[in-house]
């Protein structure tokens, strides 16, 4: 019989009377003098048990199981506080599943707080007398097919080659507004072979009213 029998156990404490008066901290106390850490107010996922009784409240459970999840405590145990009297008469820890709330069964069965081992304690697991030096696994290799990944380079560098190429284009492709203006400008000025073989320039409206402008303020003159 150990005088704390309860050491290690994190618990939080949520007991109502069927007239919904707060009895937490009476078993709270008991918890904590049988060495256990106890916690009212909030759920953290360092939890293993909570002693739980919701009175008459229906929706009492569904909304613990709702804040064990957020808090990420959903593999605690869920026990009325039968196992707090259960751990004091025996002055060690009880079985938990027998003092589980009613309808918390399948959610601990689900969420067992404590995993299991990977092989049962009946079937040994194998190479199991191996010494840990040469029980180590080899190491496997990923199987890589190189022509198919060869395949997939040259591809993809003769993607990016015809992207160059078109960026390129595009680049050689480009129009300032300057040539805009300079090309309309040339498309005014049309070439015109004289009869001497000179070249004149017939030039815009707007360069030929200058022009009449200048021999009318000569001639004026």
């Amino acid at each position: 019989m150990s005088p704390k029998p309860l050491t290690g156990v994190r618990a939080f404490v949520a007991v109502r009377t069927n007239d919904g008066v707060d009895c937490s901290g009476v078993f709270a106390s008991k918890l904590v003098k049988m060495g256990a850490k106890t916690f009212k107010d909030r759920l953290t996922n360092s939890l293993t048990h909570i002693v739980f009784r919701a009175g008459n409240d229906a929706e009492g459970l569904p909304r613990l199981r709702r804040r064990m999840k957020d808090a990420g405590c959903e593999s605690a145990f869920i026990v009325t506080p039968s196992w707090i009297t259960a751990c004091e008469r025996a002055g060690s820890r009880a079985k938990e599943k027998e003092h589980l709330v009613p309808g918390a069964e399948s959610e601990r069965d689900a969420h067992p707080r404590t995993p299991l081992s990977r092989w049962s304690s009946v079937e040994k697991p194998p190479g199991s007398g191996k010494t840990p030096r040469n029980n180590k696994r080899p190491r496997e290799v990923e199987k890589v097919d190189l022509k198919r990944y060869d395949s997939d380079v040259r591809l993809m560098a003769a993607q990016a080659k015809e992207m160059d190429e078109e960026a390129k284009t595009r680049e050689k492709s480009k129009r300032t507004f300057a040539d805009v203006v300079a090309d309309e400008e040339t498309s005014k000025k049309r070439r015109k072979k004289t009869n001497d073989g000179e070249v004149e320039y017939v030039s815009s409206k707007g360069e030929n009213d200058a022009r009449v402008a200048n021999a009318n303020g000569l001639s004026s003159s």
